[in-house]
């Protein structure tokens, strides 16, 4: 008799912890998006032919231990600083050959927050590092700071600063989105005419 209740007991632990094992394995492959961050969920094949990836913003999701990996991306504000000395300007336009000027200018730059938008970062900026991400974001805006430029005169660059900025901004918009950035606001805070 003590022998059947012993194994009874026995059996009732080792099925609790059977099931305490199975609570916190869950627990640990639960994971959290935090708002300011993206998860990206890889590693399952898809039956349907797709990515073999998902994205998700908010929210939580079971992460299947062995199969499945995830990272996080950063989908803040990036705020960044442009200082500019020797912007050239159309030479066409003026008597001198090499008119030029010097700007400082402020861009803030987002993930995109859309569905499709996410997707397209996962796919161009997964396991890059933030300043390699405000790197070629930086490279892009400036690139288009300067083709912009060139095509206003002296003049208007200083006194016509927020259309020339929304040109700006418009310009650099497409290039940015293609890698699933988004530039929120661009502004020329300061413009030095040369000559």
């Amino acid at each position: 008799m003590e022998l059947e209740i012993g194994s009874e007991i026995l059996v009732i632990v080792l099925l609790m912890g059977s099931m305490l094992m199975m609570m916190l394995i869950y627990a640990s492959s639960y994971k959290k998006v935090p708002p300011n961050k993206a998860m990206v969920i890889y590693g399952r094949k898809t039956r349907q032919g797709g990515p073999g990836y998902q994205v998700i913003s908010g929210g939580g999701k079971f992460i299947l231990p062995i199969i499945e990996s995830y990272e996080f991306l950063s989908i803040e504000v990036r705020t960044l600083e442009f200082d500019l000395k020797d912007v050239k300007l159309d030479p066409g336009m003026y008597d001198d050959e090499s008119p030029r000027i010097a700007i400082e200018a402020t861009a803030l730059v987002k993930v995109g927050s859309s569905r499709e938008e996410l997707m397209v970062v996962a796919e161009h900026l997964m396991g890059k590092t933030n300043e390699e991400i405000d790197h070629m974001s930086r490279k892009i805006i400036e690139g288009h700071i300067r083709t912009v430029l060139r095509g206003f005169p002296r003049e208007t660059i200083d006194k016509e600063r927020d259309a020339v900025a929304a040109r700006i901004q418009m310009s650099a918009q497409q290039d940015l989105l293609n890698v699933g950035l988004d530039v929120r606001a661009f502004t020329l805070n300061r413009v030095h005419l040369k000559g």
